[in-house]
């Protein structure tokens, strides 16, 4: 059964005219995060309390209080407190003497003022089973909600869910129109791959590709293949570019013709560069790239330290 992990219960008990509450609010958490808040009396039963919501819930951040009130009427319980009634005396009569006209005290005036009668405490452990059992109850008014909130959303769900088995259902029936659409584009473009020897290279290798750079005045650049090796050539259209573009160009094709070499030849060292490439280069952006080869550069240098500061020792240590 789906539920929801946000929710938020209370529940009251009265016990001998004092208040009992339980607060409980759960959030969503990866993990089970138990908080509890309790007075100064319900201390010694917080390992309890832990265990009895670590066991109702599996997952979430739950933040329990105890809220304990005590009554502040008198009860039959009560106990007079003489000192503080002849106190109260002392003052009635000393407001007398400084106002006659003032009327005395009647007897429900006295036990009405604070502190003549003190109740009694209701029984501390009386007070943790209490607790306890409150504590049941406003976990399962939370489960009940949480229950209930969780089933309108699997009611949404539900409803999301058929409309993508809809959806699914109609691509499904195109699925055999897509795939003849994308077959019949591959073909197209296998069917424009030039493969066959070129007329003007006198070795009779074979095309791979053909790139046309406008901006460097270039018609064209061939890459070839011939018994397991590359090759290059290149068409200007008019009169060759400037040196620098020339500098800037040949330093691409190289790198093309480098990784074009390493699909070419079969040799362990190809095949262990090709996989670098693949797996490393290529996944890279060029500010990767720049601070792979910064590392690369300090590690060399590092090593060649190394290998001055060893060759130094056993030649001069002696």
């Amino acid at each position: 059964m789906i539920a929801s992990m946000t929710g938020f219960a209370r529940e009251t008990v009265e016990i001998e005219g004092s208040e009992l509450t339980w607060e409980i609010r759960s959030v969503n958490h990866r993990y089970l995060d138990v908080s509890l808040r309790l007075g100064q009396v319900f201390r010694v039963k917080e390992s309890l309390f832990r265990k009895m919501l670590t066991e109702s819930f599996d997952r979430g951040r739950i933040d329990a209080q105890l809220h304990y009130h005590a009554s502040a009427q008198p009860t039959d319980g009560g106990r007079l407190q003489p000192e503080r009634v002849r106190v109260l005396r002392e003052w009635a009569a000393a407001v007398q003497e400084m106002s006659p006209e003032s009327a005395p005290l009647s007897v429900a005036e006295v036990l009405n003022w604070s502190g003549v009668i003190i109740a009694d405490s209701a029984d501390p452990q009386m007070l943790v089973d209490q607790a306890q059992v409150l504590l049941q109850r406003t976990v399962s008014s939370l489960q009940s909600q949480r229950h209930r909130e969780g089933e309108s959303l699997g009611v949404a769900i539900a409803k999301r869910v058929v409309e993508c088995r809809r959806i699914a259902q109609g691509v499904q029936s195109m699925l055999g129109e897509i795939e003849a659409g994308f077959r019949q584009r591959l073909l197209e473009r296998v069917a424009g791959l030039d493969s066959t020897p070129d007329r003007d290279d006198p070795h009779g290798s074979t095309l791979i590709f053909r790139i046309t750079l406008y901006e460097y005045g270039v018609q064209e650049i061939l890459f070839f293949t011939e018994q397991e090796k590359s090759r290059v050539r290149i068409r200007y259209r008019d009169e060759e570019p400037p040196p620098e573009l020339v500098q800037d160009m040949l330093l691409w094709i190289r790198g093309i013709q480098e990784y074009l070499r390493l699909y070419v030849q079969r040799t362990p060292r190809t095949l262990f560069f090709r996989v670098l490439m693949n797996r490393m280069v290529l996944q890279m952006n060029p500010s990767q790239r720049k601070i792979c080869l910064m590392l690369a550069k300090i590690t060399v240098v590092e090593i060649v330290v190394i290998l001055v500061i060893v060759i130094g020792y056993v030649s001069f240590g002696q």
